[in-house]
């Protein structure tokens, strides 16, 4: 009987054996598809005049504009930082977009606004706000994704007294979990004046899997200088105890942090105004340094740089072609053909750039580039303007 009963178990492990694997529900849908149509899309905002003049961000899917639609009013900066990633536990992308002139409620007004709009509708649009909203703050003014954790930057907050000093948040979940000032414990630096932390935020890892956020002060240093900036970098953001170095900009340069990118587990790149282009490993070690002379300001927020998946970094200042470089091969350098009157932001999907000019004649527009060849098509919307000053894929 032992026998016959082993027999049976075997029998009856091998049957479970040869069950089929179910396959990744996600493994065809793309990261960045919004609509479910199994293609990426691309976030670009704008503002429409067949509206009345409103902040818009439209999703561009299957060669279509299709407005997104709007949880608050018509003029609340929707559409100034914008963000495409998978926010919620299904397989589709969401759109994270920063409002911030948007109002808190009825009697705080312009405190800045962050909304989560989940693909395919699945859910009613979340809100997110600081927990204790400012005037002014400009909460929302930008953003960066990793995972489901999002950072949110308020750069003219004002901490213990001090105006236009700035703060970061951190979200997940439709709550706001942590607010960061460089008065918080363990965070380098006081708040100053004009400092305007949170101007930019990058999320990602550095080492052990942590996420890890960096944040640009551009307004930090000597004003006498031109603000010189810092960046700070917070390896371990989600700790209880929070731990941080500060990266001051060069006396030469002018406001360093107006871009940041990290390549998650490689390092991160930091940029000036002014061209100078700076490039650490997870430990914080310098790699190298580049300078690329400018004739005007590089994008605000996030948008003067963004990282594609294989870690190739694309980035831009005004007046300058966009430029791809690698943390790890400086022999990947290059220069994108045909992007030299760039002047808005830029952004990956898949192994394409979206390259915005929304301030050229006479709404702006959005090419699409091949990084060898350069652009290879070309978006435009008739019924407003600006037409590209924010795009994510």
């Amino acid at each position: 009987m032992r026998i016959i009963a082993a027999l049976l178990l075997l029998l009856s492990l091998a049957a479970c054996d040869a069950r089929p694997v179910r396959a990744d529900p996600c493994a065809n849908v793309g990261a960045a598809d919004f609509d479910g149509d199994g293609r990426d899309d691309v976030l670009i905002s704008a503002f429409r005049y067949d509206k009345d003049w409103e902040d818009a961000v439209y999703l561009l899917t299957a060669g279509k504009l299709v407005p997104l639609p709007r949880p608050g009013p018509r003029l609340d900066g929707f559409g100034a930082a914008v963000q495409l990633a998978r926010i919620n536990d299904d397989c589709f992308a969401d759109a994270v977009i920063g409002a911030p002139t948007a109002d808190a409620d009825d009697r705080l007004r312009q405190t800045g606004a962050v909304y989560v709009l989940y693909g395919r509708g699945v859910a009613p649009p979340t809100k997110l706000l600081a927990p204790t909203p400012q005037p002014g703050a400009q909460f929302g003014a930008a953003l960066a994704v990793h995972g489901d954790l999002i950072a949110i930057g308020a750069p003219y907050e004002e901490v213990n007294g001090v105006t236009d000093t700035g703060a970061a948040y951190l979200a997940r979940g439709g709550a706001v979990l942590r607010a960061i000032t460089q008065d918080s414990p363990g965070v380098p630096d006081v708040s100053d004046q004009f400092d305007r932390f949170g101007s930019t935020v990058a999320l990602g890892t550095l080492s052990g899997g942590r996420a890890a956020l960096i944040v640009g002060a551009p307004g930090e240093g000597d004003p006498a200088l031109s603000d010189p900036g810092q960046v700070t970098v917070l390896p371990d953001v989600e700790a209880a105890t929070l731990t941080g170095t500060s990266l001051p900009g060069s006396a030469d340069g002018r406001q360093f942090g107006s871009g940041l990118a990290i390549v998650n587990g490689v390092g991160f790149a930091a940029a000036s105004l002014t061209g100078e282009l700076r490039l650490f490993d997870t430990a914080l070690k310098p790699i190298r340094q580049s300078r690329f002379p400018t004739r005007g300001s590089a994008t605000a927020a996030n948008g003067a740089m963004d990282v594609a998946a294989d870690g190739r970094v694309a980035a831009h200042w005004a007046g300058k072609p966009t430029l791809i470089f690698s943390l790890t091969d400086p022999s990947g350098d290059r220069v994108v053909p045909g992007t030299a009157t760039v002047d808005g932001p830029v952004a990956w999907t898949g192994n394409r750039l979206v390259v915005s000019h929304p301030s050229a004649y006479p709404d702006g527009w959005v090419s699409f580039v091949d990084p060898t060849k350069g652009p290879t098509q070309q978006v435009r919307q008739d019924q407003g303007q600006d037409f590209g000053r924010e795009v994510a894929g």
